[in-house]
């Protein structure tokens, strides 16, 4: 009789697991569209919303000094590029400002004007990389050619050291990322239109912070002949071609397009 028991207490087990079996094969799989991506917020920005809430609080006032970026990058333990990225975010809106030899300083500005301003940078650095890429294509292309056609002397002696400078980092095995940038902006400043340059500015951070998360250009050969098409489009520049000029920008970011579709 015990072993009826057994056996019968057996088979409850086993009609028990077949049937949560089942259950868990015939339960739908959830839609992954319920989920939602996530977004990560890059350190810059956290920088920028503390700047805020110290000016909202009122323990940042108009013309009091920020410490140095050295102290501002121990006190929030982040590399001194993104107090950098997040510095020039804030002087480009006008929030800070700073002062050669002096360092940088809060704005003339009331709380709410800041205020707002600081919400327009965030929200501009909540980026995509296709995004930057193509709106770095479009008055890059165009810059080139206007570069071309309304340089001044000065103007060919800035590019002409923003190369030599990109080379040497390169030559050193330094990060060349900023030293491409200032490259690009050089140009831009060539073409003297101040909206331009004032729109690449905006946007350079977030490209730098773009090609090191993806590591653009970063090996040696793609690094040389970033070299040799800079040394093109300065010869381009100097020769005042405008559509060679033109046609050197599109070939010089097309690689960069191509990986950022792809990412798209």
């Amino acid at each position: 009789m015990i072993i009826y028991l057994k056996l019968f207490n057996f088979f409850l087990i086993i009609l028990f697991l077949i049937f949560v079996n089942i259950e868990y094969v015939m339960a739908m799989e959830i839609p992954v569209n319920q989920f939602e991506k996530i977004n990560i917020t890059s350190p810059s920005d956290l920088i920028i919303e503390q700047i805020k809430n110290q000016i909202s609080s009122g323990k940042l006032k108009h013309g009091d000094k920020l410490p140095s970026e050295r102290q501002l990058s121990e006190t929030f333990g982040v590399s001194r590029t993104y107090v950098r990225e997040s510095i020039r975010k804030l002087e480009f809106y006008g929030v800070l400002k700073t002062y050669p030899q002096n360092g940088t300083f809060v704005a003339d500005s009331g709380i709410d004007t800041i205020e707002g301003l600081i919400s327009n940078i965030l929200k501009v650095g909540s980026r995509d990389f296709f995004s930057l890429v193509e709106t770095r294509l479009i008055i890059e292309v165009n810059s080139a050619r206007l570069c071309a056609l309304r340089r001044s002397e000065s103007n060919l002696t800035e590019i002409e050291e923003a190369v030599v400078n990109f080379e040497n980092e390169v030559n050193r095995n330094h990060d060349p990322y900023e030293a491409d940038l200032a490259f690009h902006t050089a140009m831009v400043r060539g073409t003297n239109n101040k909206v331009l340059k004032s729109l690449l500015e905006i946007i350079i951070p977030d490209i730098i912070s773009s090609y090191t998360e993806y590591r653009m250009c970063s090996s040696t050969r793609e690094l040389n002949n970033t070299v040799k098409e800079h040394r093109a489009l300065l010869e381009a520049i100097r020769k005042q071609d405008p559509d060679e000029a033109a046609e050197l920008m599109n070939k010089h970011l097309e690689n960069v397009m191509k990986f950022a579709t792809s990412q798209f």
